[in-house]
């Protein structure tokens, strides 16, 4: 009971600072800010500003999930054990991100950041996927943790372009790294069947080909457009093949 109450506050506290440390760069002595530094560094996979204000919605289903695992019928749950732990990990990573990307800057090292909160969430998508035990209230519990997968995946495309290429990377290099991302994502949504990953994830490619179809790289446009759609398209193919086998029901 003790160690399910550490982890439980492991993921509330971890929560509320990846959340609070995001909001007030200036006031940690920070010149610049996350979109600021997104900006010195913008390619063609850089999703338009209005795309990160999905954040806010992820902030407040990070809160409700840390809220309810910390509820005393849940800190026993055993999917809540199994992915407790790589939640913590994942609100820790992020809140070092947060703090990072405004002193230092989108590098390599926020990448190595950002592919550490990645692959923490996709162990958690697996998880999530092959549990036989949990009800569904767990599994709607589970959803803002899947969601904000499919938004750090399209992220990490995003931030491949920033961090890997140099700053006048030819559209061919560009490509290259979205379609590796792309693939990456419809694997894990064909996989988990998670359409609450899909969405989000498809959210992020969406708004890429969106703002390049106005004004960008039509090829890219036109490439990060039918990622969204075939993410989406797969979570659901997913889903509904599941549907009615208790093995394999997701959230």
């Amino acid at each position: 009971m003790a160690a399910d109450l550490f982890r439980a506050v492991a993921v509330f506290v971890a929560c509320i600072a990846q959340v609070v440390l995001s909001f007030f760069p200036e006031r940690l002595g920070f010149e610049q800010t996350i979109g600021d530094r997104s900006d010195a560094v913008r390619t063609l996979l850089t999703p338009p500003d209005y795309a990160f204000a999905i954040w806010g919605p992820l902030f407040l289903g990070c809160l409700v999930f840390a809220i309810l695992h910390a509820l005393p019928r849940n800190l026993r749950t055993p999917l809540f054990r199994k992915t407790g732990w790589y939640v913590a990990a994942t609100f820790a990573a992020n809140a070092a991100w947060v703090v990072y990307v405004p002193a230092i800057g989108l590098d390599l090292g926020s990448y190595v950041l950002l592919l550490a909160i990645l692959t923490c969430l996709v162990v958690v998508t697996m998880i999530v996927r092959r549990d036989t035990t949990a009800g569904r209230g767990q599994r709607l519990a589970m959803l803002p943790i899947l969601a904000l997968a499919g938004w750090i995946s399209a992220a990490a495309t995003a931030a491949a372009s920033q961090t890997l290429l140099p700053g006048d990377a030819a559209v061919p290099a560009l490509l290259v790294v979205l379609v590796a991302g792309s693939a990456f994502a419809l694997a894990v949504a064909a996989y988990s069947a998670s359409v609450a990953y899909a969405l989000t994830a498809g959210w992020g490619f969406a708004t890429v080909g969106l703002v390049n179809l106005d004004g960008g790289s039509a090829m890219i446009g036109f490439v990060a457009a039918a990622a969204a759609v075939l993410t989406v398209a797969a979570s659901v193919v997913g889903k509904t093949r599941s549907a009615g086998n208790p093995v394999t029901r997701t959230a």
